[in-house]
């Protein structure tokens, strides 16, 4: 019985060993991709994300990823008929928030999306999927895999950034 309560013991001092996972300092981004991104080609790609990906976009909008891991955006938001460039909308809190990057992979999320979700920004990047880049780090692309219509068509949702040289 002694053996048992030290493995008790042992398994309470490592779990309180280490930084909480939703403070800021669990968060980490490579410098190198900190810089304004210009959103350069996005759509559908009928047959999913091993067709040929769309080479330009009707949307016009960048990603300001910063030093310190926070983003802004003048993007649209993920609510509708919401322009984050607009300034007198009550919604703002989801046109800035946190990046974080992984060996290959970074994502960018509205600080208001992660506390709807109760969700560390690292295991959001792990569920959802982040944006690959290039070997230059001056393109971002995303595939998302999805379907399409009754007989559910496999698509992919695609979205390439350039980094900007200002």
């Amino acid at each position: 019985m002694k053996f048992v309560k030290y493995i008790f013991l042992s398994l309470f001092v490592i779990s309180c060993d280490g930084d909480d996972p939703a403070s800021s300092s669990s968060i980490t981004c490579d410098a190198d991709l900190a810089g304004n991104w210009i959103l350069s080609a996005s759509g559908n790609i009928d047959g999913g994300c091993e067709g040929d990906p769309p080479t330009s976009t009707s949307n016009t909008h960048s990603i300001i990823l910063n030093d310190d891991c926070t983003f802004s955006t003048n993007a649209y938001s993920i609510i509708p008929d919401f322009n984050c460039a607009d300034s007198t909308n009550s919604n703002s809190g989801y046109c800035s928030g946190s990046w974080i990057s992984s060996s290959n992979e970074v994502i960018w999320v509205p600080d208001s999306t992660l506390e709807i979700m109760n969700m560390d920004i690292s295991i959001y990047l792990n569920v959802v999927g982040g944006f690959t880049w290039n070997q230059d780090k001056t393109k971002l692309t995303q595939c998302l895999e999805g379907t399409q219509g009754i007989e559910e068509n496999p698509i992919g949702s695609y979205n390439e950034y350039t980094k900007s040289e200002e």
